[in-house]
């Protein structure tokens, strides 16, 4: 069992090493908008609603690698449960924002819930990167009969890394587990032209809420205590990145996507 997790490792850090370029482009990609429970989510606004995005991002290094942290998903019954207004396909934003989604290379999953997890068939050469724990919760789950082949296809390839911790992926971007949100949920850090980002996933959802170090709600958690240091770890120097604050689209004025920093 040592040696089959030895060649694992030698042979993730061979693969991650094809990723080692610097972070040239981030772009916010919204899929739609909508309001939310405010007793579900960490926020300063004292509304029985807010106002929210359905965000994912993609990075792009100077080696043109293209990394999507999150995928969004496509189905309309969800938009419609969930209320989503200028709903649009996450392919089809990608596509607005000048990407083919044949063209994504890897997917960092922060958790497994539907709007994060639920785009992964749009994406069929991307290799994914998702918590061990995650993964196999998620695999009990009825929600993952959908996706089993497509996992199954990806792992026969070796393209599917369940992590068992944190993980520094390229020498720009590190991935590491909260289980705050999720059993295996995660965060992705990384670095671009001298600045620091962090992505939040569900850890946090609103950029104020999460400077001011507030906790998302018991509801909303798998370990409230996990979430709080998670908060605790985020620097003044970072940027903030959430799944699901409208500050990141607002730039775009009525576009669905922004670029945040370009080459």
């Amino acid at each position: 069992m040592q040696m089959i997790k030895f060649f694992l490792i030698v042979f993730f850090f061979l693969y991650s090493s094809l990723f080692s370029s610097e972070i040239q482009e981030i772009y916010v990609l919204e899929y739609g908008k909508s309001y939310y429970p405010s007793h579900l989510v960490n926020t300063l606004q004292k509304t029985k609603s807010v106002s929210m995005s359905w965000l994912f991002y993609l990075l792009v290094d100077s080696e043109n690698h293209k990394i999507l942290v999150d995928t969004g998903f496509s189905e309309i019954e969800y938009s419609k449960r969930f209320g989503l207004s200028f709903f649009q396909s996450p392919a089809k934003v990608l596509e607005d924002a000048g990407f083919k989604a044949s063209e994504i290379d890897s997917i960092i999953i922060t958790h497994s819930h539907f709007d994060h997890l639920g785009g992964i068939l749009l994406f069929p050469n991307a290799s994914i990167y998702i918590q061990k724990s995650e993964y196999e919760n998620f695999s009990k789950t009825s929600e993952f009969k959908k996706y089993s082949t497509h996992f199954q296809k990806i792992k026969n390839s070796n393209q599917l890394f369940l992590l068992e911790d944190s993980t520094i992926l390229t020498n720009s971007i590190s991935i590491q587990k909260t289980s705050g949100h999720t059993i295996g949920s995660q965060i992705v850090r990384f670095q671009a032209k001298g600045n620091s980002y962090v992505i939040t996933g569900d850890e946090c959802y609103f950029v104020d809420a999460c400077v001011q170090r507030i906790n998302i709600p018991k509801e909303a958690a798998y370990s409230v205590k996990n979430n709080i240091n998670f908060l605790n770890t985020i620097q003044k120097s970072e940027n903030i990145l959430t799944l699901h604050d409208p500050i990141h689209i607002l730039k775009a004025g009525n576009l669905h996507y922004y670029k945040i920093i370009s080459k």
